[in-house]
């Protein structure tokens, strides 16, 4: 939620709605009131799904569909995420990690 530096600003939060222990869980309802931010859930889907997914296109030697990849780092990734609000992409954007 640091993310959220001002009143109703809205914090994009992967991973809040996996399933994890209690005690590693963030109190992001409160982190939230105290910002006046709004926090959408993001589901990405299962393991399993992606392993699916990822078994099918290898089986059949097809390409992922990327519009445009972001190196991983700070000035990068925020790049990214302002390419995504543009809204125009027709296809996967990516960050590269490794």
């Amino acid at each position: 939620m640091k993310s959220a530096r001002s009143p109703m600003e809205t914090a994009a939060v992967i991973g809040l709605l996996a399933p994890c222990e209690q005690k590693d869980m963030p109190d992001v309802a409160l982190l939230a009131f105290l910002k006046a931010a709004g926090v959408p859930g993001i589901i990405l889907g299962s393991r399993q799904q992606l392993e699916e997914v990822t078994r099918f296109m290898l089986a059949r030697d097809l390409e992922l569909p990327v519009e445009n990849e972001f190196g991983f780092s700070k000035d990068r990734v925020v790049e990214a995420y302002k390419y995504l609000q543009l809204g125009q992409h027709t296809s996967m954007v990516c960050i590269n990690v490794g």
